[in-house]
């Protein structure tokens, strides 16, 4: 499925890791939520793994967890990690590769 990986800050520093087929409303969600507006945020590419990326960087940063799924790091340490990722952006493609007397046929 289609969606961005997004990270927030949080004015009391704290770090939040999700992905959204609508980033910006659901960090809109997240401030009001939480009473505490985001100061800093990365939005990722439009991708078709951005859920398993979000799950790496959980693992990732799992010692730094603070609260549900809020993280005490640094923002820039946790954009470098996400960014490091590599974000599939295209379907892959479905030709199934076929030889023929050593001869590849499309």
């Amino acid at each position: 499925m289609l969606s961005h990986l997004y990270i927030v800050e949080s004015k009391n520093g704290l770090i939040k890791i999700g992905r959204s087929k609508c980033p910006k409303r659901r960090i809109t969600e997240i401030a009001k939520a939480t009473g505490t507006p985001v100061v800093k945020q990365y939005l990722s590419p439009l991708c078709l793994n951005a859920q398993k990326i979000e799950r790496y960087l959980h693992k990732h940063f799992a010692e730094y967890r603070q609260e549900g799924e809020w993280f005490k790091l640094k923002f820039q340490i946790a954009v470098k990690e996400a960014k490091k990722q590599e974000f599939q952006t295209e379907e892959p493609s479905k030709l199934m590769p076929f030889e023929f007397n050593g001869d590849k046929i499309r």
